[in-house]
């Protein structure tokens, strides 16, 4: 699987700039020392998302729109330095060689040397729209409040969309925050709101009955309490009961079981709607009882974490969720969500099994995101692997409850999928390519400021369903099995440039060069002589039925090593 290949790939290899820098910097003295230009190579995010040919069909880099980015920081601690990105053209500025010289405006950078992860981002947008004005805001480390006050930052700079791959921890998964509220007010005011997924989907291990299958979530609006094991009864003063994790009709269970490796360990939060006393127990191999203390009494939400006490060999640990002194018949089943989430650098310590696996009708299992990474009015990004064009393992996935304004949503999970494995000008987390759902979200951006230049005020609802219109279900491939919903995590399939764009609206029509009486265009002609392409007026007429009849070949796109990824 891959990108459309042809006729308009040529056309789109003859455009100056067409896609700026986002290669590696070996890639770049390579470049300089032959005599090219740094920086003017083709994105891979562009390639993989079919902008390449988007820019070269409609005559668009962006031009005209402004893109605010959120994250961390900007330039405080990364070499080479955001003024060396100006020179080598992977961002634009007064020296970039591509002629992109409208810096980027920091509206406000990190508070200290952080890994500039926003200008990464940036990078990202600037590889598949060039020409788009870009802006940086961080929340400086103020959770939600901060995240609001960035976005109200860059919506005081009248930009068009944001993107942001923040995660903040003050968050709480169901119940809407001030980033939340800021978001909306954006997106009221015409902004389109792009943010990253998550990088937290967890897949059984291979050889256990979870083989496959997302691990990282449990959340239900209709479940029923049972009596709890005696040991954890035994814990608490009051009179408990458990929810019942068995789906087969005629059995209980009060436990689900989570098998982790030596050392193992996942941080996590367990929220609910409403008042009632619920808790969250861990019983280890060994036998004892651990409850979870609830940090405040008075919030639906309690640290729910996993961990392996044994450091030198695999172990079990048992879950139970308790309903502490109230009476089950009064609660009934207030809508719940358990997330895991994967401790930074802890990917081999990950849960490998648990005992139910499965989704049903009133149980959905692995969903892992949370907060206002599953806000519904925001386009949720998911990531696939520009070079193999693979749904990344990591990448979380719905349903997701959210209450917005005091009414309950069932967020289904990401709105669309781009693309990560974007080499970037300086090591990020150990590597120059940029993984995650950090760079698969600025990789839309780029596509919908390509679109708003096609079709300039389009509102915010028909951006979107233009870019999930045009997206293809069947451009990537996933290791997770058949029975398993794959729109909750990639939701309407990986984005398509060309045919979002045209979804907004039908492409110019190509001027054709001066031609002498029996003559022919000889530069345009020796130019696409030299692609193999043959004649001019014949390739752009094929290359128009190529994009608007969807046909083209696929072709296997070279992989790339992942030994430096980011999951970010």
């Amino acid at each position: 699987m891959g990108r459309r290949i042809g006729a308009l790939s040529a056309i789109a290899a003859l455009a100056v700039c067409a896609g700026t820098a986002l290669v590696t910097p070996a890639a770049w003295a390579e470049d300089a020392s032959s005599g090219a230009t740094p920086g003017c190579a083709p994105s891979v995010a562009s390639a993989a998302l079919d902008a390449d040919e988007a820019r070269a069909l409609f005559g668009v880099d962006g031009s005209g729109v402004k893109v605010g980015v959120i994250s961390n920081s900007f330039d405080t601690a990364a070499v080479p330095t955001a003024a060396d990105d100006v020179l080598s053209g992977a961002l634009p500025g007064p020296s970039n060689p591509c002629g992109y010289t409208t810096p980027v405006t920091v509206v406000r950078d990190g508070l200290s040397s952080e890994d500039d992860e926003g200008r990464a981002m940036a990078q990202v947008v600037h590889g598949i729209a060039p020409g788009a004005e870009l802006f940086f805001a961080s929340p400086q480390g103020g959770g939600a409040e901060g995240l609001a006050t960035a976005i109200e930052l860059l919506v005081g700079r009248g930009v068009d969309v944001i993107v942001d791959d923040i995660q903040s921890t003050d968050e709480h998964p169901i119940i809407s925050n001030a980033a939340d509220a800021a978001i909306q007010a954006a997106v009221d005011s015409g902004v389109t709101y792009v943010t990253a997924a998550g990088n937290d989907n967890v897949l059984g291990a291979a050889g256990t009955p979870s083989a496959g299958y997302p691990i990282a979530g449990w959340a239900s609006e209709s479940y029923h309490w049972i009596s709890c094991p005696d040991a954890v009864s035994a814990a608490y003063p009051d009179d408990v009961s458990c929810i019942d994790f068995d789906p087969a009709a005629g059995s209980e269970d009060p436990t689900m079981r989570v098998s982790l490796p030596a050392a193992g360990s996942m941080t996590g939060q367990l929220s609910w709607v409403g008042s009632a006393n619920i808790g969250y127990v861990l019983t280890f191999a060994d036998g004892s009882v651990h409850p979870v203390p609830r940090p405040d009494p008075s919030a639906p939400v309690i640290p729910a974490g996993l961990v392996n006490l044994d450091r030198t060999a695999p172990a079990d640990v048992s879950v139970s969720i308790v309903l502490e002194g109230d009476s089950p018949d009064a609660v009934g089943s207030p809508p719940l969500q358990w997330v895991l989430e994967i401790v930074p650098g802890g990917a081999a310590l990950v849960a490998r099994d648990i005992e139910y696996p499965q989704s049903t009708d009133d149980v959905v299992v692995g969903g892992s995101m949370s907060g206002h990474n599953a806000n519904p009015a925001a386009i949720r990004v998911a990531a696939v692997d520009s070079s193999t064009f693979e749904l990344e393992t990591f990448s979380s996935g719905g349903p997701a409850l959210r209450s917005v304004s005091g009414s309950l949503v069932t967020v289904p999970g990401p709105t669309v999928a781009g693309v990560d494995g974007v080499p970037i000008s300086f090591d990020l987390a150990g590597g120059d390519v940029f993984y995650g759902t950090s760079a698969a979200a600025p990789s839309i951006a780029g596509v919908l400021a390509l679109a708003l230049q096609h079709a300039p005020g389009t509102g915010v609802a028909d951006l979107t369903a233009a870019l999930t219109s045009a997206a293809r279900p069947d451009a990537y491939s996933t290791v997770m099995p058949a029975d398993v919903d794959r729109s909750r995590f990639v939701g309407a399939g990986l984005a398509d440039a060309v045919g979002t764009l045209l979804a907004l609206g039908p492409a110019p029509a190509p001027v054709p060069g001066p031609v002498e009486p029996g003559g022919s265009d000889s530069g345009g002609a020796a130019a696409l002589a030299a692609t193999g392409m043959g004649d001019p007026g014949a390739l752009m007429a094929s290359a128009v039925l190529l994009v608007v009849a969807g046909a083209g070949a696929r072709v296997a796109l070279r992989r790339r090593s992942r030994a430096a990824r980011s999951l970010r």
